[in-house]
């Protein structure tokens, strides 16, 4: 049924049909699935892609480059993932309260109730280079 909703265009189908075959080790197919959902303006998306195929990949630039597009497509989760990357030094990143406390603050504007709106995320909280992961720092 989930492959039937995301052949059908549900957006939210193709995140979740794309995480779960990422999850049973078809990654390449699940991951042209959450990137399909991610195109086509569904932010938490970005979530999924860089929470489950960037954390098991170990790939730092996938992980903040992923979650920085879904938040910039409105989502709440991609937000709260950034503010606790910041926050938390975790991914390879700088540890950086100040900087993560912009995600959370923009996180409380939306209203979850509401379809999410774009943010222009560039010129809000402009992106800092991505660090490599390092053993230990994901």
């Amino acid at each position: 049924l989930m492959r039937q909703g995301a052949e059908a265009g549900s957006l939210r189908a193709m995140a979740n049909y794309g995480a779960m075959l990422y999850k049973s080790r078809k990654r390449e197919e699940g991951k042209r699935w959450l990137r399909r959902a991610l195109d086509q303006g569904f932010g938490d998306a970005g979530w999924y892609l860089g929470g489950v195929c960037g954390t098991i990949e170990r790939d730092a630039e996938l992980v903040i480059g992923a979650l920085r597009e879904g938040a910039s497509l409105g989502s709440r989760k991609c937000l709260h993932a950034l503010d606790t990357i910041y926050a938390t030094g975790s991914h390879g990143q700088q540890r950086d309260r100040a900087y993560s406390n912009e995600f959370s603050k923009l996180a409380a504007m939306i209203d979850p109730d509401e379809a999410p709106v774009p943010i222009d995320l560039e010129r809000l909280i402009p992106a800092r280079p991505v660090l490599p992961y390092q053993d230990g720092n994901f």
